[in-house]
C-alpha cells in the first residue's frame, strides 16, 4: 500500500473520484471520515507512524478551514501530509459565490507547497509536484483544486514523478570532537544515565543500539520512535511515561 487518503462525505468526495483516475485502491488506500479535522489528524499521525505521504481531502470553504489544526500537528512534527481541498468552479470565482473566499493566503504559514490549480490539464503535475514537495521538505503541501475539474476528462498519459535532484538524501548532521567530549564527560559524571530515543533517529536504530551496547546504557523511547529500535532487544526499558520511567527513575542524558 502506497498511502492512505482521508476524506469526508461532502465535496471531497468529488475530489476523490478525480484522484482515483491517477492513484488507483491497489496504490492509495481511502477511508472515510466524519469530519476535516479528523481527516488532517488522521493522515498527521499516519504519516508519523509511518514515514510514508499520506493524503486528506476538504471540501471549499469550512471543509478547507477545518484541516488547519491537523496540517499544523504534522508541520511541526514534520510529516509528509498532502492536502487535496476544493474551490468553487471556476466560473463562479470571484463573484463571492457560495463558500468561496481566498484559500492559498490561509495556508501560507502552515505548507511548504501551496497551489491553486489553473487548469484540469496540469492537475497531474501539480498533485505530483506536491506529493514531491511534501516527501522532500517533510512537511504539508496544499492544492486547491476548483470543482468543476472533477468533470473534466484529461489525456491519460504516462507521467513520471521522479526527479534526480529530490531523490539526494538529506546531509546528516555531524557531531564535533568537543560535543562527543561532551557527551562523554556527562556520561562519566552520570550516575543513571539513559538514552532518551525519539524519531529523529531515523533509520539508524541499529547503530544506536550498538552505542547502547558499548556504553552500558539502556534506552527509553517516545512513542513516535516506535519500531525504530527492536522491540526485543534487553536494553530497550520500554517508552517515556509508561513502565520505562519505573526502571528509570532519574535520566540524566537525552540524546534527541
Amino acid at each position: 500500500m502506497g498511502c492512505r487518503a482521508y476524506y469526508t462525505a461532502t465535496q471531497a468526495a468529488l475530489l476523490t473520484r478525480r484522484w482515483r483516475l491517477w492513484a488507483p485502491r491497489k496504490i492509495v488506500q481511502y477511508i472515510q471520515v466524519r469530519h476535516e479535522q479528523v481527516s488532517a489528524l488522521a493522515a498527521s499521525a499516519d504519516a508519523k507512524l509511518t514515514g510514508r505521504v499520506q493524503v486528506c481531502f476538504g471540501s471549499a470553504g469550512p471543509g478547507a478551514t477545518n484541516l488547519l489544526t491537523g496540517l499544523y500537528d504534522a508541520r511541526e512534527d514534520h510529516a509528509s501530509v498532502v492536502a487535496l481541498i476544493g474551490q468553487v468552479p471556476t466560473a463562479n470565482m470571484n463573484y463571492n459565490y457560495f463558500q468561496e473566499f481566498a484559500e492559498n493566503p490561509m495556508f501560507e504559514d502552515v505548507a511548504v507547497y501551496n497551489r491553486t490549480v489553473m487548469a484540469a490539464e496540469s492537475l497531474p503535475y501539480v498533485v505530483d509536484k506536491a506529493v514531491r514537495e511534501a516527501y522532500k521538505h517533510k512537511g504539508v503541501a496544499v492544492v486547491a483544486i476548483p470543482n468543476n475539474f472533477g468533470y473534466v476528462q484529461i489525456p491519460d498519459k504516462p507521467y513520471s514523478s521522479s526527479s534526480p535532484t529530490d531523490r539526494k538524501p538529506a546531509p546528516l548532521p555531524l557531531p564535533t570532537d568537543e560535543e562527543v567530549k561532551n557527551v562523554l564527560d556527562l556520561i562519566k559524571a552520570a550516575k543513571h544515565p539513559v538514552i532518551h530515543v525519539s524519531r529523529g533517529i531515523g533509520a539508524g536504530g541499529e547503530k544506536l543500539v550498538e552505542l547502547s551496547k558499548k556504553l552500558q546504557i539502556p534506552l527509553v523511547l517516545t512513542g513516535l520512535a516506535k519500531g525504530l529500535v527492536p522491540e526485543e532487544y534487553e536494553g530497550n526499558l520500554g517508552y517515556a511515561n509508561r513502565a520505562a520511567c519505573k526502571a528509570a527513575v532519574k535520566p540524566l542524558l537525552l540524546l534527541i
